[in-house]
């Protein structure tokens, strides 16, 4: 089996437990994930692919994040184009030098191993040959013929890399939002620059629960797709570490207990952690799961509660007020957010608009979706069937019993 053969493609938002995640994988003796190595590659895909469409959105621009996709029908319209493509698409030949570098210096931050293997040359003349030259890279890097890649903000890519690889299996990662928004603002002490906006980093929070519900309800990826919670991994780290096993069908290994004692980024350095509030973690810990309850202001906590508190229920968490009414305070945190973060920002950057259609949104909630346009529901909702799921109470955790996989 070549490293390529049953990739792992793994995806969360920034924050939510992902490099322990990769090191409890990369700790088997079968096993290595690599952590955030290719988001740059998956930004020149969703432009190359818009590129190639006759029905390219007027109003896009390939500098852009990738978009959480709410409130603006040209984002909806790239989002479907993604979702419909495949890893077949070219890479435009100008790029390639210049992909290669900002993919180098990406993979640098946590899997430097792999960056020292990404000169020019691993970037062909497809994504998907490029991506596939990665994973073998990654293979040899580490010597293991079963490799995988970690990246955030990218599910929307999933459905083109299932249709490219298709014995691959993919995990998505869950964190309570308030816990990753909370460790996303306290890294500002060290590194001000993963410092988003919190209305924005909410919304591509609540993307992944949307796609989790329209999986149920179309099974594209069927028992391809496993969910996992940050909470589940620390809590029971030994059941989690089963059902993952269970599910890439590799063997059980004890050593995915104790990642600390493996390097996890193909260094002879063990993994130390990679928390935002102390400085190295001993072991998979729970202490940390409740600290946003001390850390996070409660303006910012009902901001993300306004954004998420529909949607947190569907993966087991629950919102501390479930009908939050605009305050001051409330209001004045969005007007100064819209003056600040303009390094990653994904929102519509007017705070009365934003508030207003996360207002709306919520009052949709209450309506019937087969009364309700379906421009308008999918702005607020990416997919009819996120509506319906929300409505229904339907869940996206997996089962608790190992080697089951998300059921509805």
């Amino acid at each position: 089996m070549t490293p390529d053969e049953r990739p792992i493609f793994a995806t969360s938002v920034a924050r939510s437990g992902g490099t322990l995640l990769c090191a409890m994988l990369s700790a088997h003796p079968e096993l290595a994930v690599a952590s955030e190595p290719l988001l740059p590659l998956y930004r020149s895909f969703r432009n190359a692919v818009v590129a190639a469409s006759a029905a390219r959105p007027r109003s896009f621009d390939p500098a852009a994040p990738l978009s959480d996709a709410y409130y603006r029908a040209d984002d909806l319209a790239v989002m479907d184009l993604v979702r419909e493509a495949t890893l077949a698409v070219p890479v435009p030949p100008a790029e390639r030098s210049s992909l290669a570098a900002a993919c180098r210096a990406r993979a640098a931050h946590q899997a430097p191993d792999l960056a020292a293997t990404l000169d020019d040359g691993f970037v062909g003349s497809t994504y998907l040959d490029t991506i596939r030259a990665v994973l073998r890279r990654l293979g040899d890097a580490r010597r293991r013929a079963r490799v995988g890649l970690k990246d955030a903000w990218h599910i929307d890519c999933f459905e083109a890399v299932a249709r490219s690889f298709p014995q691959a299996r993919f995990i998505v990662l869950l964190r309570d939002p308030r816990a990753a928004v909370a460790s996303m603002l306290a890294v500002a002490r060290t590194d001000p620059e993963q410092v988003g906006d919190v209305l924005s980093y909410a919304r591509h929070w609540r993307r992944l629960i949307a796609w989790l519900l329209e999986e149920l309800a179309t099974r594209r990826l069927g028992d391809r797709l496993l969910v996992v919670r940050y909470e589940d991994l620390v809590t029971r780290p030994e059941a989690e570490a089963r059902r993952l096993c269970a599910f890439l069908g590799a063997p059980f290994d004890a050593r995915m207990l104790h990642p600390r004692e493996h390097a996890a980024d193909g260094t002879a350095t063990p993994w130390t952690g990679n928390s935002s509030f102390v400085a190295e973690v001993r072991g998979i810990s729970s202490a940390g799961i409740d600290r946003w309850r001390h850390q996070l202001d409660p303006t910012t906590r009902r901001v993300v509660e306004l954004v998420c508190g529909p949607d947190m229920p569907a993966a087991g968490y629950e919102p501390d007020e479930t009908n939050i009414r605009p305050d001051g305070a409330l209001v004045a945190a969005l007007v100064d957010a819209s003056t600040r973060y303009a390094a990653w920002r994904t929102t519509l950057g007017d705070p009365s608009a934003d508030l207003g259609a996360e207002l709306l949104r919520r009052a949709l909630l209450a309506l019937d979706g087969r009364t309700l346009d379906d421009g308008v529901l999918r702005r607020a909702f990416l997919f009819r069937s996120a509506h319906e799921g929300l409505r229904a109470g339907t869940s996206v955790v997996p089962a608790a019993s190992v080697g089951e996989v998300m059921t509805a």
